[in-house]
């Protein structure tokens, strides 16, 4: 058997005579069915592309462990990605981490003798913005408590409030 890629059409022919090459072939369609599902192409374009009617695609499509093998080759497509991605990130804080140095030894060289006053200026205040100390913005850290009232404890506040002659607004 031989699969054949022309440009963006898929062929899959049987060769030779012997009893098993058909169910070859079709092992090979399916497998390639499953890949041609999850680029995101059509049953019709599947067909044309295999040499396979609709209906034949769709009588494999409906068979359980199509779909188990489909959900299975997406997860991993999805689990791929995602370490990618997050290689990338880890690359990308590794890459800034690598140059804060020289990018600070620049930034400090350009205060001290670039030609521009503004430019000087500039950096400075950019050092200064990164020092919690100096920053004009603040990290604020904040922590929330979540209380759960009844109704019973909130009408014995607003009784006490009643008799003492206060409210919790003041």
């Amino acid at each position: 058997m031989e699969v054949l890629l022309n440009s963006d059409e898929l062929r899959v022919r049987s060769q030779g005579g012997h009893s098993g090459s058909k169910t070859l072939a079709n092992e090979a369609c399916k497998q390639l069915l499953l890949r041609m599902i999850a680029e995101g192409r059509t049953i019709q374009e599947c067909g044309e592309a295999l040499g396979r009617s609709r209906y034949t695609l769709f009588k494999w499509v409906r068979e359980p462990w199509f779909r188990q093998k489909l959900k299975e080759l997406n997860e991993s497509m999805y689990h791929k990605l995602d370490q990618e991605l997050k290689g990338r990130a880890e690359t990308t804080a590794q890459r800034i981490q690598e140059v804060s140095d020289a990018a600070l030894d620049k930034v400090l060289e350009l205060m001290d003798s670039a030609d521009s006053e503004v430019v000087q200026m500039r950096c400075a205040m950019d050092i200064l913005d990164r020092d919690p100390d100096t920053s004009k913005t603040k990290k604020i850290e904040k922590t929330t408590k979540t209380l759960h009232l009844s109704a019973e404890f909130l009408h014995l506040v607003e009784t006490s409030e009643r008799e003492a002659g206060t409210t919790i607004d003041g």
